[in-house]
């Protein structure tokens, strides 16, 4: 267990504690930047984008539409996600 003293550093310089979260934002960020370089289309289901395969996680958000939080949910409608 970490000190509320270890805790409040590793605050301090922004530790990511729901690395899940984390993750899912390096996805949405990579998706963003697709859509700016390809602003005709989505990417195609085995589509890489910077050596990752950002059309396989678009793939699985929409298989987890009902399991995503309301936070990402809001992301995605927030650049039109089909």
């Amino acid at each position: 267990r970490l000190t509320p003293e270890q805790t409040a550093k590793l605050n301090g310089i922004g530790f990511p504690w729901d690395v899940h979260n984390v993750r899912w934002k390096y996805w949405l960020k990579l998706l963003k930047e697709h859509r700016q370089e390809h602003k005709d289309r989505w990417p195609t289901q085995n589509e890489k984008y910077k050596s990752e395969n950002v059309g396989r996680w678009c793939s699985r958000q929409r298989e987890k539409k009902n399991r995503l939080t309301p936070e990402q949910t809001e992301k995605l409608d927030g650049i039109g996600f089909p």
